[in-house]
């Protein structure tokens, strides 16, 4: 893969969350949810509109964020809340308490999510991974353990028959990918990212996504000794050895997407708007005003070009970005009740899978 300056593509954004000690955790299940029709789109003329619409059976109240995983046969979604999450598919639901779940992906088609636990010696949160089968599943920790002193959301991506983690360092102010058999929560691999900042006092995970060559790319935030903010992508190819060096285009990076093997960047410009960053350079990605936050974005590239969805929080209703190859941003409310989009995800087929809120309730739109 080819990892570009500036670069595209980004999945979610990831600040610094606290990690509480929690119980042992538990596992619990419930039923899927329903599908529904939907109403009209309320951008009809726009390049994407609503075609479907899934009620995840979660109340809004219990849900504080969620991460989306698809590929042309399925999908899973990870529904955050309280101290523990939910992963949803299309044949049913695994929910744990006392675990925080943190991201999700498909590895052969099979959910895992990452997870961080109370250590049982350790008093940091152990990096651990779950496999969502049924109403047993547990999280495991990773063994060799690691754990994340800053409780920073460990960020996943598939590579083959394998996981690909990005975590933080055991002293808090770097990251590291591992490779990881999903089955087993072995270690097969891990790598420190060279940051290319000297003095760095703090990182911010901000997306994991697949290289073509069975890499990965991660995206980062990294704060200097000057307290600013820069934005760094490290390429690694499949044996976790660095491609080149860290790079970063201006701006604060708030989105890290794969498409087809290329990596896209969305970052916020100094002067507040959204940029995607590609093979043809930065393309606006709109903006909706001060406050605005990126809650996740995606893309899917065909013969006609690329279609990008970043997904807003802070709307008065669920509202998600969609920019077409020659077009402008095109805003689309996804339900007319209150609510957040709280992650997006290309499926690879052209449609765009949104999990978020509306009405009270949790709810997985299409978007085709």
């Amino acid at each position: 893969m080819r990892l570009l300056l500036p670069v595209a593509g980004l999945t979610l954004v990831a600040g610094c969350t606290s990690f509480a000690d929690a119980p042992a955790g538990t596992a619990s299940s419930s039923g899927t949810g329903t599908r529904t029709p939907t109403a009209t789109s309320t951008t009809a003329d726009g390049p994407l509109a609503v075609t479907d619409e899934v009620d995840l059976g979660r109340s809004a109240a219990d849900v504080t964020g969620a991460r989306v995983a698809a590929d042309g046969d399925g999908y899973a979604v990870l529904l955050q809340g309280g101290a523990g999450g939910t992963v949803l598919t299309p044949d049913g639901a695994t929910g744990v308490t006392g675990t925080v779940l943190t991201d999700v992906a498909l590895v052969d088609g099979d959910p895992v999510a990452a997870a961080l636990t109370a250590g049982a010696v350790d008093p940091d949160p152990a990096v651990g991974v779950l496999l969502a089968a049924g109403s047993t599943a547990l999280p495991t920790d990773l063994a060799p353990a690691v754990v994340a002193p800053r409780g920073l959301p460990v960020l996943a991506a598939t590579g083959g028959d394998q996981l690909f983690l990005l975590a933080e360092t055991p002293d808090g102010v770097g990251a590291q990918v591992l490779a990881v058999d999903p089955a087993t929560a072995e270690v097969l691999a891990t790598t420190d990212l060279d940051l290319e900042v000297d003095g760095a006092t703090a990182v911010e995970l901000v997306g994991l996504v697949p290289a073509g060559d069975g890499g990965v790319v991660a995206g980062l935030g990294v704060t200097t000794p000057d307290e600013d903010v820069v934005a760094r992508l490290v390429e690694l190819d499949a044996d976790l050895e660095p491609v080149g060096r860290a790079t970063g285009p201006e701006g604060r990076l708030v989105g890290l997407t794969g498409d087809d093997g290329t990596a896209r960047a969305l970052v916020e410009a100094p002067d507040g708007t959204l940029q995607l960053f590609g093979p043809q350079g930065g393309r606006e990605q709109g903006d909706l005003g001060a406050g605005s936050r990126v809650a996740g974005v995606a893309a899917y590239s065909s013969s006609a070009g690329t279609v990008v969805v970043t997904a807003f929080l802070d709307q008065p209703r669920p509202t998600v970005v969609v920019t077409a190859p020659d077009g402008d941003p095109t805003t689309l409310e996804l339900c007319d009740g209150d609510g957040d989009a709280l992650a997006v995800a290309a499926a690879g087929d052209g449609t765009f899978l949104v999990a978020g809120t509306c009405d009270g309730e949790s709810r997985l739109w299409t978007l085709g």
